[in-house]
């Protein structure tokens, strides 16, 4: 990898971080750069396409990030080098759906910014909100946005859609967050971006130590 990598839970995860990125573009210059008209993000975000599922035998959501951290934990000490110099981050809302990830982890402290797994992988959760005990990445937005209507219909986040009075997470994400970018207050995101950031620098720490250690036991030789 040549930069951090971003995994989320699902594509209208990626659509709302890059709005924010853009938005918040002069603050987080460590992430995103503007060229010209055009942006350029110094972070990836992982694809899960279902491709990617299939050869991984992933189901959806929180799930298939539990299944990513084990096939991950099981194939990647070997490797080294390299393809370890930045480190990925799993991005999970912070809510009941994220209990299987924290067993895994062995921690359930949901106040923490993030949670170190193995290698070069971390957890970062959603920050609450209000002292919520349970926050989704679309707690982030205000009500109104939250409220907004798309062909009279209303926005439902969980569950079947009916079709002829609501919508789904795809078309908020599509026709709400990403069409109303330059309008809509991503303040709420800072919090989120800055855990990334602190990602970072502890696995720039990390590897400081790491690297400590192979010197020591080079010299010994």
């Amino acid at each position: 990898m040549d930069k951090p990598l971003i995994i989320c839970e699902g594509k209208t995860d990626i659509v709302y971080l890059k709005c924010a990125l853009r938005q918040l573009e002069k603050e987080y210059g460590e992430f995103i750069q503007k060229k010209d008209n055009s942006f350029v993000f110094k972070v990836g975000f992982l694809n899960l396409s279902k491709n990617l599922k299939d050869v991984l035998a992933m189901s959806e959501g929180t799930s298939g990030l539990k299944s990513l951290m084990y096939i991950y934990k099981k194939y990647m000490k070997p490797f080294k080098g390299e393809g370890k110099k930045y480190p990925v981050i799993i991005l999970t809302d912070n809510d009941s759906g994220s209990k299987g990830i924290k067993r895994i982890l062995k921690d359930n402290d949901s106040t923490k910014p993030f949670s170190y797994f193995v290698e070069n992988m971390y957890v970062a959760y959603v920050p609450s909100i209000s002292g919520n005990a349970e926050t989704e990445i679309e707690d982030l937005f205000d009500k109104k946005v939250l409220e907004t209507k798309v062909a009279g219909k209303t926005f439902k986040r969980k569950g079947k859609v009916d079709q002829k009075t609501e919508y789904s997470k795809q078309i908020f994400a599509e026709k709400v967050i990403k069409a109303n970018q330059d309008t809509i207050n991503f303040n709420s995101f800072k919090e989120l971006l800055d855990r990334f950031k602190e990602v970072i620098v502890d696995y720039d720490q990390k590897k400081i130590k790491l690297q400590t250690t192979v010197d020591k036991a080079t010299t010994k030789r």
